[in-house]
């Protein structure tokens, strides 16, 4: 559940992108960024946006990208132009770890 339903705001476009980047967070790290015991936990954790970070073998406009989207404050119609940007995914450790041919 998004920020926003937790706050009892409509849903919007905003939910779907804070989505993908919780998407693209457990492509990364194979976790959940969110994780609790409970629903009242799960929520406090993301109405405080709080998550273990992202493994460094990551390019950092990748890393940053993904924090974006997760952020509670962001809000970008232009989401999109961030996820194409070459240098989000385009290095080849992470593609490496990705395809299991890392150590």
């Amino acid at each position: 559940m998004s920020p926003e339903l937790f706050k009892y705001k409509p849903y919007s476009y905003k939910s779907d992108v804070w989505a993908l980047g919780c998407c693209m967070y457990e492509i990364c790290t194979l976790k959940h960024a969110f994780d609790a015991q409970t629903i009242n936990g799960l929520a406090v954790k993301i109405l405080k946006g709080s998550y273990p970070p992202i493994n460094t073998i990551y390019s950092k406009p990748l890393r940053d990208l993904i924090s974006k989207k997760i952020s509670k404050f962001y809000c970008n119609f232009f989401f999109f132009l961030d996820f194409y940007s070459k240098n989000a995914v385009n290095k080849p450790e992470a593609k490496a770890h990705y395809m299991g041919d890392s150590e």
